[in-house]
């Protein structure tokens, strides 16, 4: 009997070790999806001097004015959340008298809400700004156990 009683707090053990586990690693893709948008955004932005209004609704895609290009060209099969295909959280954002998208706030849901990877993301707050297009202006502030990882172009502190 107490052979069982060791073998079950055992597994319980290694089996909270392995979820632990693909818990962290779902963070990091996801992190990593992140920066991989951030990246396609900052080159559309050097192209277009514009974020694109959303980043999942290729309906409300244009042509930026400079050039031909689109967000989609850029990153044709945009990121979703590894565990249950969610979209990221994304909003282009205004900040100039001109009307342009000059700023954009990213965002993913991670499942470890204590996780390092809070420590170096934005808690940037877009609520305060007139949004482009499609998507949620959000409060990206790691409180009341958010655990959302986001980025922007613009620190807020």
């Amino acid at each position: 009997m107490a052979v069982l009683a060791l073998i079950a707090v055992i597994l319980g053990i290694v089996f909270f070790g392995f979820s632990s586990a693909r818990e962290q690693a779902r963070d990091r893709t996801r992190v990593g999806d992140i920066k991989s948008i951030a990246l396609a955004l900052e080159q559309y932005f050097s192209e277009c001097k514009t974020y694109p209004p959303d980043i999942y609704d290729r309906s409300r895609e244009r042509d930026c004015a400079r050039s031909n290009q689109t967000f989609q060209n850029i990153m044709p099969n945009v990121p979703r959340s590894s565990s249950d295909q969610q979209e990221y959280h994304y909003v282009s954002l205004r900040n100039t008298p001109s009307g342009l998208c000059t700023q954009y706030h990213l965002a993913a849901d991670l499942e470890n809400t204590e996780s390092p990877f809070l420590d170096e993301d934005h808690d940037f707050n877009s609520q305060p700004y007139s949004k482009c297009g499609g998507g949620s202006k959000f409060n990206g502030r790691d409180t009341n156990g958010s655990g959302k990882y986001d980025l922007s172009n613009k620190k807020q502190r």
